[in-house]
């Protein structure tokens, strides 16, 4: 999924495999800068937390020790219920928040004691919906949540769902046969729907998903009936079982798209040029004009060679009319295992992008491991309002490096007023001193060392 949180009716289930790759160690030192304010770090004033979080705490942690213990005889737990039941919904849906947050078990266990906390519980069990069948009894349990929501009579349920997230799908004949006409159906009785995610490689307008039941497509109806709710595409594995599935043309070019976290392709056809996706993503993203989030990576299905090659890098092509939706945050490609080809940060695509679109917006951007002096020097007094950057040693694509003393990249970040968090690969007295960076940017940087990322 990206870096987004995923809450679902079975997050607990969810498999997150992320791919690790780890350099040869050469005394190697990545280092954070963060911000201070007030001359205190900025990130413990943020962990001292809310005054009602500190003390619902103590409550959800005497319900999982006394209400649900294993040895609670029945008219105890009757009674413990029963004063639960006495307190405030406002208190008690705190307490149901910190339990699900901390013990599932503990929150499904105490839902089940009385329809006072069921209907209370399910305010937060149904608050995402998640439709799946990675398993027999998710996709069980998926079909019978549909039905339940179809039902006219329950508008109850329906006021819950904040959240609705498609995938992982395995078949689909089910999903396009029972889930996605259930899932349209539904669209128009949610009252408070505020995000749908795509994850799955599947079409968002099968041409015969629709045919028969004459229903409008899924992005059809959340435009209709939910016009300001944020669209998400997350996906980054487009095989199906064999078949590698196109790039859902729609799905980009949607008003609604908010945030795209995905791998594109480098086309192996003799009818379409090897940067055929990423130049679809651009003019898609343009016409939409709603794109907020954009993560993308980019793979070679030709490139199989069991060293690590990187693909030649391809960037967006850039014309004087382009206007480019504001993005708040980037993440660039970069060539590493599995995602072969870098996006080229080359000083005339940087010069044309600064022109397509305002940065002003940008709060996080992400180079991963790249080089990026040529940004730095191209957008020095451009992103005011950037928080977060990342970036890396690896040489940039014109073969340049670094200095001991980038003063581009201390420029750049002392041009940037509201910046609080920096993270790089810095290679002790070899590439980077990191101490001369921190000192360059005028001591308004905290300096710690982190793991690598």
């Amino acid at each position: 999924m990206g870096s987004d949180e995923y809450y679902g009716l079975y997050d607990d289930e969810i498999d997150m495999n992320f791919s690790t790759y780890s350099k040869p160690k050469r005394n190697t030192q990545p280092i954070q800068l963060r911000q201070k304010k007030n001359g205190k770090n900025k990130k413990k004033a943020k962990s001292s937390g809310s005054i009602e979080k500190v003390a619902v705490a103590p409550s959800t942690s005497k319900i999982k020790d006394s209400a649900l213990k294993p040895d609670t005889t029945e008219s105890e737990t009757n009674k413990k219920t029963m004063q639960l039941g006495l307190f405030p919904v406002e208190i008690m849906d705190l307490i149901l928040e910190e339990l699900w947050d901390d013990d599932r078990k503990g929150f499904m266990n105490l839902s089940y004691t009385s329809k006072f906390l069921r209907l209370n519980s399910e305010r937060i069990l149904f608050r995402t919906l998640v439709i799946s069948d990675k398993a027999p009894w998710v996709r069980r349990v998926t079909t019978s949540v549909l039905e339940r929501l179809v039902d006219e009579d329950d508008c109850n349920l329906w006021k819950c769902i904040r959240h609705i997230e498609v995938g992982p799908i395995t078949d689909a004949d089910w999903f396009y046969k029972i889930a996605y006409p259930s899932l349209c159906q539904i669209l128009g009785n949610l009252k408070n729907l505020q995000s749908l995610t795509w994850a799955t490689p599947l079409s968002t307008t099968p041409a015969h998903a629709h045919a028969q039941t004459k229903q409008p497509s899924i992005l059809e109806a959340l435009q209709t009936w939910h016009p300001h709710a944020k669209l998400k595409f997350v996906c980054h594995n487009r095989d199906f079982h064999g078949e590698f599935m196109p790039i859902d043309e729609a799905l980009l070019s949607s008003p609604q798209l908010h945030t795209l976290d995905a791998t594109l392709s480098l086309m192996q056809d003799c009818t379409h040029p090897p940067d055929y996706e990423v130049q679809l993503l651009k003019q898609s993203l343009i016409h939409g004009a709603s794109i907020k989030v954009l993560r993308f990576n980019i793979q070679d299905p030709s490139n199989h060679h069991h060293v690590f090659t990187p693909s030649p890098p391809v960037s967006f092509t850039w014309h004087p009319t382009d206007s480019f939706p504001p993005l708040e945050e980037l993440s660039l490609p970069q060539a590493r295992p599995k995602y072969h080809s870098a996006y080229n940060l080359n000083r005339d695509d940087l010069l044309m992008w600064a022109r397509a679109m305002d940065w002003t917006h940008m709060r996080r951007l992400d180079f991963h491991h790249h080089n990026p002096s040529l940004f730095f020097a191209t957008f020095t007094d451009r992103v005011p309002n950037l928080k977060y950057l990342r970036w890396g040693l690896l040489p940039s694509q014109d073969g340049s490096g670094w200095n001991r003393t980038p003063t581009c990249a201390s420029a750049f970040m002392r041009s940037v007023t509201a910046l609080e968090e920096v993270v790089f690969n810095g290679e002790e007295s070899e590439e980077v001193d990191g101490g001369v960076l921190v000192e360059q940017c005028g001591g308004v940087l905290d300096c710690s060392v982190l793991g690598y990322f």
